[in-house]
C-alpha cells in the first residue's frame, strides 16, 4: 500500500481522530473494517516549499561567492558541519564518516525543519565570504522565523 495523509482531527463525539485528506486516503482507509486496528507511523509530511527554499540558500551562498564549489559540494559540507552523519565500517579501511540524506523519505519533517534552521543559522553567521547584498537576499527569501540570526540577538 502507498502512503497516505491523514490530518488530526476530532470525531464526531470529540475524540482525536485520524482524518483522509483525499480520495486516495479515503479508499486506502476503506479497505479495512469498521472498529479494526490499523498501524501508522505518523510523520509529518515534508515543507516541499521549505525544501526548494533550502536549495534556493545554498545557491544563493554559491552565487554570492560565499562558497567556491558546487552546491552539492556545499551540501556536503553543511551535513558535516551539522554532524548529520552516519560511520561506516568499512573493513580493512576502518570506519569512514559519510554525510546521511535529507530526502523526502529518508527524514521526516520535524527533523528536517530542525536541520534547515541549524544549516542557515550556519551560512549567515560563518565567514562564507558573502556580500552584504546577497546576505540581504537571503534573509529576505527566508520566512520570519528564519531571520538572520544576528539580528535575533540585537
Amino acid at each position: 500500500m502507498s502512503q497516505i495523509v491523514l490530518r488530526r482531527g476530532l470525531s464526531g463525539s470529540g475524540q482525536l481522530a485520524l482524518i483522509a485528506v483525499d480520495d486516495e486516503a479515503s479508499a486506502a482507509l476503506a479497505a479495512f473494517r469498521i472498529g479494526e486496528d490499523v498501524r501508522v507511523d505518523p510523520k509529518a509530511p515534508r515543507n516541499a516549499n521549505q525544501h526548494r527554499l533550502f536549495f534556493a540558500l545554498l545557491n544563493k551562498v554559491v552565487e554570492g561567492g560565499g562558497w567556491e564549489g558546487t552546491i552539492d559540494g556545499l551540501l556536503t559540507a553543511v551535513k558535516l558541519r551539522l554532524g548529520h552523519i552516519e560511520r561506516v565500517d568499512c573493513g580493512r579501511y576502518g570506519v569512514q564518516i559519510v554525510p546521511k540524506s535529507i530526502r523526502f523519505s529518508a527524514m521526516a519533517q520535524d527533523r528536517f525543519r530542525e536541520f534547515f534552521d541549524r544549516a542557515a543559522h550556519l551560512l549567515l553567521t560563518q565567514d562564507m565570504g558573502l556580500t552584504d547584498e546577497a546576505r540581504a537576499e537571503i534573509v529576505e527569501a527566508l520566512e520570519a522565523p528564519y531571520r538572520d540570526p544576528r539580528e535575533r540577538a540585537a
